[in-house]
This record gives C-alpha cells, structure tokens and sequence, in this order.
C-alpha cells in the first residue's frame, strides 16, 4: 500500500495512548503492508518496505508520550472496556491515501468497533481489522482520502482482555473487508442519496436466486507529521481526555 501520511495509534489497558503521525518527504511515497502480509519481524502495526521510514517510525514511536486517556474517552463498565476517539479536522489531499491504525491492548478482543462520520452519525465507515500475531494485538486499519480538505471521525470500540482465548478470537461485521471492490456509490450518488441506497443495501436480499450483497463508502483521515522532524512533531490527534481515573488491570 503507498501512502502518503500515516498515524498510528496504540492503546494499554491502563487506559494510556500513544499517538504517531508521519508524513512523506517531498517527491516520497510511504509504502506499508498490513500485519499479517509478511512473517517477518516486525515493529509497530505496518511492515515499512523502506528501511529509512521503518527507522523514522521506530525512533520516532518510542520517544512518544503516554497520555492517559479521561473517563469520557475510556471508561471499564459491565466487565468491559470502552474507547471513544474523536479526530477532528484532519487535513487531506485530494488522490492521495493516508491510513489510520489503532492497536488494541494486549490479548483485547474487540465486541463492537464503529467508525462514523461526525457530520452524519448514520455514515459508518469500512475499515479493515487484523489479528497481530507478533504482539497478541488486534490492530483496526482505516484508509483515509477524501475530496474534502479536512476529515472528522468518531470512532468507539468495546473490547474485554481475555489471555485464555485470544489465540482463537476473531472478529469481523459487515463493514469489514479487505478493500477488493470500488466504492461506485461514490461517484455516481450525491452524499444524500448514497446513504438512502446504503441504509437500504445493509442487509443481504435474495432477488430471483441471486444474493446481493452490500456496497458501502470508504472515507479517509489523514496525519500530518514530517518524517524528517519527528522530535518535534510526533504527538498529535484531537483526544478527549480532560479528566482521568485509573482501570483495573
């Protein structure tokens, strides 16, 4: 996958994040893989193809700060966790692809993840969710581009630690996927109309033996950060996290 800026999150159960943001050098391209397209070791929720980023990345990651996450962004109810993220005002470029990821805690199998559109709470986002083998991790991807200038999105998750039957656990909905198929809504419906025709596709129909199954649209965020100075540039994202209290282990 080329990309031309990524932002990488990583989430603890002591509700503590770390947020990363790169952007390629001018007349540069990030080229990345997802986790479990290689077996090869690996730092962080990609595998760089280029040894300058990966080094950029690694250097720049473990100098980044833990910043813990207030009750209103992660709180442990009914014997689970939950995360809510707003990303507000992310700048984008027109025909380029950004990703977003977030790392889940250790051996933290996700029950619900939801990705929306702030200006549209009906709009739910695709995004692409893996299991990281390497570090006992589910890693949630979103591929970020938009014709707009600026992106917002919410994002909300539920997940339960679980060390006996994270080897086993999956996960996957119907806004999972593997980005095979163009999003064709998006270029012949306006914005209106295309959530009509989701809300209508959401659910499988058999018509005279064939199965039709859902199209939805892929929306984009994107992170600004340069590679070169990444000192000084590293922690980033619109977090609410005004007030804090500590998680059970």
């Amino acid at each position: 996958m080329i990309v031309k800026s990524l932002i990488i999150e990583q989430l603890e159960d002591d509700g503590t994040l770390k947020t990363f943001r790169m952007l390629a050098e001018p007349n540069s391209e990030i080229i990345v893989a997802f986790a479990d397209e290689y077996e090869e070791p690996r730092e962080g929720p990609v595998y760089f193809l280029d040894k300058e980023y990966r080094d950029t990345f690694i250097k720049g990651f473990a100098k980044c700060e833990s910043r813990r996450l207030g009750k209103r962004t992660f709180r442990f109810l009914n014997n689970q966790y939950e995360l809510n993220i707003f990303w507000r005002g992310i700048t984008t470029e027109v025909n380029q692809l950004s990703l977003y990821s977030l790392s889940l805690p250790i051996y933290a199998v996700p029950h619900i993840i939801q990705i929306r559109d702030s200006q549209n709470s009906s709009r739910e986002f695709k995004r692409d969710v893996v299991k990281d083998e390497q570090n006992n991790r589910f890693i949630i991807y979103l591929e970020c581009r938009s014709k707009y200038s600026l992106f917002d999105f919410d994002l909300n998750c539920k997940f339960s630690i679980d060390n006996l039957n994270f080897s086993s656990a999956q996960y996957q909905d119907f806004l999972t996927k593997n980005n095979d198929y163009p999003n064709i809504l998006n270029f012949v419906l306006p914005s209106e109309q295309e959530i009509k025709v989701q809300e209508f596709l959401e659910k499988p129909v058999l018509q005279n033996s064939i199965t039709i199954y859902n199209i939805h649209n892929s929306q984009f965020a994107g992170g600004i950060v340069d590679a070169t100075n990444v000192d000084a540039q590293q922690i980033g994202g619109n977090i609410q996290n005004n007030d804090t209290e500590d998680f059970p282990n």
